[in-house]
């Protein structure tokens, strides 16, 4: 808890291309994305970016990322902790993580969590497919 009635609250959260925070604090994020395909798996994606808008009782507070897979398995096994200072007056925070070359091994449903003080603020589901998927998506579709 946070204390007071005050909770963790995740504005938004996005997975994207590129983003990043401007000098007055604005985030910019390019290439929005709910799905990863891969012509074969396992596969690495190259880059993707997760942006992730909180509020916030001010002060300093802890989060952290974590990823879990289809089977219910740790891909990224101790996430990036980030520190988290709000100011006095303000609520928002944001965060922009980076992630470089990031290996999948299966497709399915993949869930980016974030947990600020150890509290579990944000589940962001995502998709993963290969290539035989992908076809079966499309002729879903059509």
């Amino acid at each position: 808890m946070f204390g007071g009635d005050q909770d963790a609250r995740v504005r938004f959260a996005l997975l994207c291309d590129y983003a990043l925070t401007s000098e007055d604090g604005k985030v910019s994020a390019i290439g929005l994305f709910s799905t990863i395909n891969f012509a074969q798996l396992p596969g690495n994606y190259p880059r993707f970016f997760v942006v992730i808008v909180t509020v916030l009782p001010s002060g300093a507070h802890t989060a952290q990322l974590n990823m879990i897979g289809p089977q219910g398995n740790d891909v990224i096994p101790n996430g990036p902790v980030m520190n988290l200072d709000v100011p006095e007056g303000s609520s928002e925070s944001n965060l922009i993580i980076g992630f470089d070359n990031l290996g999948f091994e299966h497709s399915g449903i993949y869930q980016l969590q974030l947990r600020i003080d150890g509290t579990l603020a944000m589940s962001l589901p995502f998709s993963v497919l290969g290539a035989n998927e992908q076809a079966m998506t499309q002729m879903g579709n059509a």
